[in-house]
């Protein structure tokens, strides 16, 4: 897992604040490897020791902004959407 392989992850996001977490995100994570894991180790004990890491800074943010996503299908299923609510302020 390096950490270019996560750059999709960025487009996730619809507005500027979750654009400017996962950017955060995305700088905090080799940042935190670096001060946690300092020793040159050999390559797979790197990817041990920074997995973790990656799956707390990139992939449960986006899982987290997916998950707080409104589903439209769901409104659209129980008769809630904006023309809906229009017809019922207008009384038809």
């Amino acid at each position: 897992m390096f950490y270019y392989d996560q750059l999709p992850l960025l487009v996730i996001s619809r507005t500027r604040r979750q654009a400017l977490a996962m950017a955060l995100g995305s700088w905090a994570a080799p940042l935190i490897a670096i001060l946690l894991h300092h020793s040159s180790a050999d390559r797979t004990v790197l990817f041990g020791w920074n997995a973790p890491i990656i799956l707390a800074c990139y992939y449960f943010p986006c899982l987290a902004i997916v998950l707080f996503r409104p589903n439209p299908t769901a409104l659209t299923a129980l008769g809630l959407t904006k023309q809906s609510e229009a017809r019922t302020r207008d009384g038809n």
